[in-house]
């Protein structure tokens, strides 16, 4: 393993030990939400750290507690990206060389609106996704049951009634005639 990796991986270490770990997640929120100046990514904060992304990213997941604070400063980052959006759209276009709109300027700001919108609604779906609504009809149905009979189901065909003797065999048990004893508590 080559020296730079070595070292980059020892600033991981450092950074995600038990006694950094809460320091390095408030800095990590607090560069997301843009307390700092503008807000960063997380693969910026690792590069400004110089500590690998894909180890930083796999410790956060590691931990539900860890994972749902980085989602919420995602969540935050979200709300001051859409905050931004009004400022990009109310400042004046380019002007061309002839004094007209500068068409590439327009549309360069339309994408950095939208950009920011879709980071939001997958972000902070609550607040910035789509309103599905679902509806579903319940029509409820009955079967009526006439003469012990139900539509639509076969019903048993009785071919012969019992006979005297048949009677005679039947088993009859009667019910208890004594109550079983509580048990005492």
């Amino acid at each position: 393993m080559n020296e730079i990796r070595k070292d980059r991986i020892a600033r991981f270490l450092e950074k995600t030990s038990p006694e950094c770990e809460a320091e390095t997640l408030d800095e990590m929120c607090q560069r997301m939400a843009g307390a700092t100046g503008e807000s960063e990514t997380l693969p910026e904060i690792a590069k400004a750290w110089d500590i690998p992304y894909g180890r930083l990213m796999t410790w956060l997941m590691a931990d539900v507690e860890r994972y749902t604070l980085y989602q919420r400063a995602l969540e935050i980052q979200a709300h001051a990206l859409v905050s931004e959006a009004v400022g990009i759209a109310d400042t004046e276009p380019g002007q061309t060389e002839r004094g007209g709109v500068d068409a590439a300027d327009v549309a360069n700001r339309k994408l950095k609106i939208e950009t920011r919108f879709r980071l939001a609604k997958h972000h902070a779906s609550k607040v910035y996704g789509e309103k599905v609504e679902h509806q579903v009809n319940v029509v409820p149905t009955f079967n009526v049951v006439v003469n012990g009979v139900l539509p639509g189901v076969p019903t048993p065909v009785i071919e012969a009634e019992p006979t005297d003797e048949d009677i005679e065999d039947a088993v009859v048990v009667e019910p208890p005639t004594t109550q079983p004893e509580m048990a005492m508590l």
